[in-house]
């Protein structure tokens, strides 16, 4: 009796559509379940080398859930390849990157955009009292001025993180953003002036076994 190899072909493999809605659930397990889908691992005609997986979407994303203490101390890792391309950061940092959710350098602000009369307030404080000097308050105003909605909205602000600067800036790209939600079409004068722009900068953490983050120990011969 012969037996023949099967080899699934990617043109004739039947795919389907899955909705996996992720709120309060755990992270591990969402994965898994997404994982052997996209693969087609429970499929009869799984072929290793071939694409027999079906079409997965992931809602309600950012509401998934962490068990123990993973929020703080599960950490994503990359490297660019370059010297000092490498970059890491935890869960919390990483759902920084949503839109309601935003930061600058190492500041982190939420912002709550509501039709009013251009009342803001940063930290349970007042925009004058938060943001002293003129510069700084043009540094938040700056995407409402670009679209033109300076009293249109009012702005309930909470920063954390770096410093003064770095806040008004997390502040300026959380209101281009949110403006961006609201009006689809202020994306080209937005991006026009850069405002839509996430500045990644930030201090680079010391090595383990030198000085600083680049410092390196006077090298002895003896």
């Amino acid at each position: 009796m012969v037996m023949k190899t099967f080899s699934a072909k990617a043109s004739e493999v039947p795919r389907k559509w899955w909705i996996i809605d992720a709120r309060n659930q755990v992270l591990g397990q969402v994965a898994v379940k997404a994982a052997n889908l996209l693969r087609g691992k429970e499929k009869t005609v799984f072929t290793p080398h071939v694409d027999t997986g079906d079409f997965v979407i992931v809602i309600n994303a950012e509401k998934v859930r962490l068990t123990g203490k993973k929020e703080e101390q599960k950490t994503y890792m990359s490297f660019s390849g370059y010297v000092g391309g490498h970059k890491s950061e935890n869960v919390r940092a990483r759902r920084a990157r949503h839109p309601e959710l935003l930061r600058r350098k190492t500041s982190v602000a939420r912002i709550r955009m509501t039709s009013g009369s251009g009342k803001i307030d940063i930290n349970g404080r007042s925009f004058e009292d938060y943001f002293p000097t003129v510069p700084l308050q043009n540094v938040v105003l700056r995407p409402l001025q670009t679209a033109k909605a300076v009293n249109a909205y009012d702005l309930s602000i909470n920063a954390t993180g770096g410093g003064i600067m770095g806040q008004a800036g997390a502040a300026q790209l959380a209101i281009a953003r949110a403006l961006l939600q609201v009006d689809g079409n202020l994306r080209s004068p937005l991006k026009a002036e850069g405002l839509l722009r996430r500045d990644p900068r930030m201090k680079e953490r010391k090595k383990s076994g030198q000085p600083g983050a680049r410092k390196r120990f006077q090298f002895s011969k003896r």
